[in-house]
C-alpha cells in the first residue's frame, strides 16, 4: 500500500508539472494579448480597424479626440479614412507583404498613414502618425533645394540625377539645355518682379508645348536664364528640329510680360551616342548650346564628336597661352610699310605668331580665342610691352623716324587702364611716342562715346599715331572721321586684291584716297602683292602700301637687315 501511495503521488505530482507546463504559456499568451490590446486603445496615434467589408469595427481614444477637436461626433470615424485608401489596400495585397506606407492630408493636417491586412483576422489597421510642423517646415526646405520656386520647375541637382538614372539604366535619350538670349539687358531693364514674371510666363510656355507636343519631355530651370531638357531619343534630329521649330514660332507671336519679345539659344546632346557618363553628357550639352550661342543664325546645335574635338583643340591652346605668355613663346614679326612718294620704307606693322607643339598656330584661330577666354588683354599687354622695346632698339640703331604701328583689340581699348598701359610701355622702353601707331578698328569708334572721345584725345596729346584699320569693311560711317583724331586710313586688303581687274574695287579705293587727300590723313593700301596695283595706286596719290610685294612679315632680325639695305623701290 505504501508503495502505491508513493506512487500515486509522483503520479500526480508528474501530471501537474505537465498540466502547469502545458497552461503556461497559454496564460503568457493572453496576457500579451491583453497588453497589445491596451496599444491601440491608449496610442497617442489615431488608430482604426476595418473588417474585410471595409467597415469600422474599432477606433481608438485619440481618433475620437481628434474628431470632436474638429466638430465631429466619435462616430464619424469615415473621415479619418484616406480618399485613395482602396488604391493603397489593392497595392498592400497585390505586393503579398500585406502593408502600405503613405502621406496624406485629412482636416488640413499632415499624416503619415500606415495600413496593415491582417489575413487571419481579416481585418484592416490604419494607424494615423501627425507630422510635426518641424518635419513640414523640413520637407517644405527640402522641396524648395529642388525646386525653383518661381516656376515650380525641378532644379539643376533634380536635372542631374534624372541623367545619372537613366545612364546608370543604359536607357536612350536626348538631354537639352535651352537659354535667353541677351538675358543681362532684360534685367537691366526692368526691376527683378518683371524678370520674375517673364520666366513665369515662359516656362509655362514650355510646359505648354511639352504636353501638346506629344512626347513624354521632362522640363528643368538649371539657372537664372537657362533651362533643362531630357526627352526619348525617338528619330533625334526631327524630334529636335520639331521642337525647337514650335517654341521658336510661339516665341515670335507672344510678347511677355506685355512688352517683351525672348530669342533662345539651344543645345543638345544624345545619350549613349555622345558620352557614357552623367558629367560627359551635361558637359557636351553646355558645349554644344555655347557654340549655338556663338553662332547668330543657327537655330540649335547638336553635338558631334568633330565639335568635342574642336572645344578640345580649343581647351588646349588656351591653356598652351596661359604658358606661352609667361614663358615668352609669342614671337612678333614685322611686315614693312613703303612711301610711294618717298620711294622708301618708313616703318613696319608688327604681327604675332606662336609655334605650338612645332607647328604654326594662325592668329585668326588663337585671337578670337584668347577674346572669349579673357586672355587678350594680358597679351596685348605683352605685344605692346614688347613692341616698344622693339622699336627703341631700331631707333638706337639711328631708324630715329622709324614708325612701328601695332593692332589694338576693341576689349584692349575699351579697358580703363589703356593709357596706362600705353604710357607704362613707353616709360620703360624708352621709346618716343611719334614712333608708335596704334591701329584700331571702326567699331571702337562707331558709337562716339564720351570714353573713347577721351582715349583717343589723351593718345593724340602724348603724340601717338592713331590708324583705322581695315577702313570701309565696318560700319560705313564717315562721321567719325570728323569727331576723331586720326591720322591714317588703311585700305582693306579685300579691296586692294584686285583692284587691278575690278571696276567697282578700284572705284572704291579711289573714293578712299579722295576721302582721305580731303580731310589731311595719311592713306595706306594693304594687301599689295602686284607691280600693276602698286602703278595704279601711285597714280590715284595714295601715299603708302604694305604687302607681299614689298616683303612678306620678317622676324626682328630680318626685319632689321632688311632696313639696313636700304632698298629704294620705283
Amino acid at each position: 500500500m505504501v508503495i502505491n501511495l508513493l506512487l500515486y503521488g509522483c503520479l500526480s505530482i508528474l501530471i501537474i508539472v505537465a498540466i502547469t507546463k502545458l497552461v503556461s504559456p497559454w496564460f503568457r499568451n493572453l496576457k500579451l494579448a491583453k497588453s497589445l490590446a491596451l496599444y491601440p486603445l491608449h496610442s497617442a496615434n489615431l488608430i482604426i480597424i476595418l473588417n474585410k467589408h471595409k467597415q469600422i469595427n474599432f477606433i481608438n481614444s485619440a481618433a475620437i479626440t481628434f474628431l470632436r477637436k474638429h466638430g465631429f461626433s466619435g462616430e464619424d470615424g469615415k473621415v479619418l479614412l484616406p480618399d485613395n485608401i482602396e488604391f493603397h489596400q489593392h497595392n498592400a495585397l497585390t505586393d503579398k507583404q500585406y502593408h502600405q506606407y503613405f502621406e496624406v492630408n485629412i482636416q488640413q493636417h499632415r499624416f503619415d498613414c500606415e495600413l496593415l491586412w491582417h489575413p487571419k483576422a481579416k481585418q484592416w489597421t490604419i494607424s494615423l502618425v501627425a507630422i510635426s510642423d518641424y518635419t513640414l517646415k523640413r520637407q517644405k526646405s527640402q522641396t524648395q533645394i529642388r525646386v525653383n520656386p518661381d516656376t515650380d520647375l525641378d532644379n539643376h541637382f533634380v536635372f542631374k540625377e534624372t541623367i545619372e538614372q537613366m545612364v546608370n539604366e543604359r536607357r536612350s535619350f536626348i538631354a537639352g539645355q535651352l537659354e535667353i538670349r541677351s538675358y543681362s539687358k532684360l534685367l537691366a531693364d526692368d526691376d527683378i518682379e518683371t524678370s520674375r514674371r517673364v520666366l513665369k510666363e515662359l516656362s509655362n510656355l514650355f510646359k505648354e508645348i511639352c504636353s501638346n507636343i506629344g512626347l513624354d519631355i521632362r522640363l528643368f530651370q538649371l539657372s537664372e536664364k537657362r533651362f533643362g531638357l531630357v526627352l526619348p531619343n525617338n528619330n533625334r534630329h526631327q524630334t529636335v528640329k520639331k521642337l525647337v521649330t514650335t517654341i521658336n514660332n510661339r516665341l515670335e507671336r507672344t510678347q511677355f510680360s506685355g512688352q517683351h519679345s525672348l530669342q533662345l539659344d539651344y543645345g543638345f546632346t544624345n545619350f549613349p551616342a555622345d558620352g557614357n557618363s552623367t558629367e560627359e553628357i551635361i558637359r557636351n550639352t553646355r558645349i554644344a548650346l555655347e557654340n549655338s550661342a556663338s553662332q547668330e543664325f543657327t537655330d540649335y546645335m547638336m553635338f558631334s564628336n568633330e565639335l568635342g574635338q574642336s572645344v578640345s583643340r580649343q581647351n588646349t591652346l588656351q591653356d598652351a597661352m596661359r604658358a606661352a605668355l609667361i614663358d615668352n613663346h609669342f614671337q612678333l614679326f614685322f611686315q614693312p610699310q613703303y612711301s610711294l612718294k618717298e620711294k622708301k620704307v618708313i616703318g613696319a606693322e608688327v604681327l604675332i605668331r606662336w609655334q605650338f607643339e612645332e607647328q604654326w598656330i594662325s592668329p585668326s584661330e588663337f585671337i578670337p580665342l584668347a577674346e572669349h577666354s579673357g586672355l587678350i588683354l594680358p597679351l596685348g599687354n605683352w605685344i605692346l610691352t614688347n613692341v616698344c622695346h622693339k622699336a627703341k632698339h631700331l631707333v638706337a640703331k639711328g631708324y630715329e623716324d622709324i614708325i612701328i604701328a601695332v593692332n589694338i583689340s576693341p576689349k584692349q581699348f575699351s579697358a580703363p587702364n589703356f593709357v596706362e598701359m600705353v604710357k607704362r610701355a613707353l616709360l620703360t622702353s624708352g621709346l618716343d611716342a611719334k614712333n608708335l601707331e596704334l591701329e584700331i578698328t571702326e567699331g571702337v569708334l562707331f558709337n562716339k562715346d564720351a570714353d573713347t572721345i577721351n582715349t583717343l584725345n589723351l593718345l593724340n596729346e602724348m603724340g601717338i599715331n592713331l590708324a583705322i584699320d581695315d577702313f570701309g569693311t565696318g560700319y560705313s560711317s564717315l562721321s567719325y572721321l570728323q569727331a576723331f583724331p586720326v591720322n591714317k586710313l588703311k585700305i582693306d586688303q579685300s579691296f586692294v586684291r584686285n583692284m587691278h581687274l575690278n571696276k567697282a574695287d578700284k572705284s572704291i579705293v579711289k573714293s578712299v584716297i579722295e576721302l582721305g587727300s580731303e580731310l589731311g590723313v595719311t592713306l595706306i593700301a594693304e594687301g599689295v602683292e602686284q607691280s600693276e596695283q602698286v602703278e595704279l595706286l601711285t597714280q590715284m596719290g595714295c601715299d603708302e602700301i604694305q604687302g607681299f610685294w614689298l616683303s612678306k612679315p620678317l622676324d626682328e632680325g630680318y626685319f632689321s637687315h632688311f632696313l639696313h639695305s636700304n632698298k629704294s623701290l620705283s
